[in-house]
């Protein structure tokens, strides 16, 4: 009988590390969906930011006030948007090792 029982905990322990193992790796795909999400938006918001100041210059001249007004408020914009997808990220409580 003390033979039966030491298989069957281990057959046990097996099985509850296979469970554990395939738990760690759908969490591990769940947070690096969200990683890629997160990165994807953040390169849009880049592209949009880039695109933003490439334009407004032609528009409005710098040294005028309010295209002055309208780059800053762009611009605090678009941090505020960079500032919101990185406390995601760092929210997601990801490690990387």
């Amino acid at each position: 009988m003390g033979v039966s029982r030491d298989v069957t905990d281990r057959k046990l322990a097996q099985e509850a590390l296979k469970t554990a193992r395939d738990e760690l790796e759908m969490r591990v795909k769940e947070r690096t969906a969200k990683l890629q999400k997160a990165n994807a938006q953040l390169e849009k918001q880049i592209e949009e930011r880039m695109r933003a100041e490439a334009i407004i210059p032609k528009h409005y001249k710098i040294n005028d006030g309010d295209g002055l007004k309208l780059l800053q408020r762009e611009s605090r914009t678009q941090h505020r948007k960079l500032s919101e997808v990185a406390q995601a990220v760092i929210s997601s409580k990801f490690i990387i090792d």
